[in-house]
């Protein structure tokens, strides 16, 4: 990976953890990730408008839009369940963990096969999931039904990252990103619709947080949107989508520290320690893969 990419790639998983930070602890958590959706589609039709982007030119690559689109919706759903039970030290590390998934899909889906490093590497990962999840005196899985919620974030978080990186050999990022977010949106309202308590009007529950802490919302949606806008630039300058998402593990033993300083999560030096193992196993597999 040239040297200019990786940086670009290091800048967008840096910054990327704040977003869930400010997010963790709202109790509109619902309205929180639909207006960082709302708020990505606006500053995507933005950028078509002001650079003139064709959005048409995104027809030739319409299948790859619907599957990212797809992976976007799973990812969204999935980290607002694990966010809201969970901790923030605990399940972000295991939600960052894409690059495991494009791995076992690729051997069950595509029938590929690996060397035994990227096995271990799997073995590694796997057990600092476990390990990070668990508490002493309690079943081996903690917390099943979050930790569900956080492997389905995982698994869309890497099927948008494979079906993007190679969208962005053939389309500019706005166009990309205004595309997925149509669909992305309509399918959040959807699924908020059928979830929404019968005491509270759509309007309430999709937007009521606003009226809380708009500046954190805004700030997370421009943050998050400004990550990801960096990482899909590293792709179109040839990043390989693997490699690029390996580098993104930097946010995972970031999130930990972040957990424990802003939101006084406990266990947080043993948590970092796991989260390190997590790092060391997505590391091995990128080398041998």
């Amino acid at each position: 990976m040239e040297l200019a990419v990786a940086g670009i790639v290091f800048l967008a998983a840096a910054i990327h953890p704040l977003r869930d930070l400010l997010i963790k602890d709202n109790p509109n958590a619902a309205s929180g990730y639909f207006s960082i959706v709302l708020i990505w589609l606006v500053i995507a039709a933005v950028q078509v408008a002001v650079t003139k982007s064709n959005l048409f030119s995104a027809t030739s690559i319409w299948h790859l839009i619907m599957i990212s689109s797809a992976g976007l919706l799973a990812y969204y759903l999935g980290i607002l369940a694990a966010m809201h039970k969970g901790e923030f030290s605990v399940y972000y590390p295991i939600i960052r963990s894409a690059p495991v998934f494009m791995v076992v899909a690729g051997w069950l889906v595509l029938g590929e096969s690996y060397a035994p490093p990227i096995i271990v590497g799997v073995v590694l990962v796997t057990l600092a999931v476990w390990l990070l999840q668990y508490r002493p005196g309690t079943d081996l899985l903690h917390d099943p039904g979050t930790l569900g919620a956080a492997l389905l974030a995982m698994a869309g978080m890497g099927t948008q990252s494979l079906s993007d990186a190679e969208a962005m050999q053939h389309i500019e990022a706005p166009v990309l990103l205004f595309w997925e977010y149509v669909l992305v949106v309509i399918g959040t309202v959807i699924f908020l619709a059928v979830r929404k308590p019968k005491n509270r009007s759509m309007t309430s529950f999709l937007l009521g947080g606003w009226q809380d802490t708009p500046v954190r919302y805004l700030f997370a949606g421009c943050v998050s949107y400004t990550s990801y806008y960096l990482i899909l630039v590293a792709y179109g300058l040839g990043g390989d989508a693997v490699a690029v998402n390996c580098l993104r593990q930097i946010s995972i033993p970031l999130s930990v520290l972040l957990g424990g300083l802003f939101l006084g999560e406990l266990n947080i030096s043993s948590r970092f320690g796991w989260s390190l193992l997590l790092v060391a196993g997505i590391i091995i597999i990128i080398i041998w893969k």
